[in-house]
């Protein structure tokens, strides 16, 4: 589930605000709900959301199995490729390396 809410004060103006939710359902039992907000007092801002979802790319697999990876193996890095780059995003170097070690990255 992802809740994510941006707020611009009245006083904020010329604030740019964006946010973005993906999910990557791995089975036909998965489900990602989404919920964002934009909550704007000001007049001249520029702000958005957007959201999406979906399976992995068959394309992606089968390029990456065309390459000599067997069909574990490719769906294994496109989902680690895709959580990275959710993790490369945190500043803080210890929940960074804690979370790597816990799914089984290396640092």
């Amino acid at each position: 589930a992802y809740q994510g809410k941006i707020f611009v004060n009245p006083k904020a103006q010329k604030t740019d605000g964006y946010q973005l939710s993906k999910a990557i359902l791995l089975d036909e039992t998965s489900e990602f709900n989404a919920k964002p907000e934009l909550e704007i007092y000001a007049d001249d801002v520029k702000c958005s959301h957007g959201s999406s979802s979906g399976s992995l790319d068959e394309n992606s697999i089968f390029y990456l199995m065309s390459r000599g990876l067997n069909y574990k193996q490719s769906k294994e890095l496109l989902i680690n490729g895709f959580i990275l780059d959710v993790i490369e995003k945190i500043t803080d170097s210890e929940i960074k390396n804690l979370i790597k070690n816990m799914i089984g990255l290396k640092e």
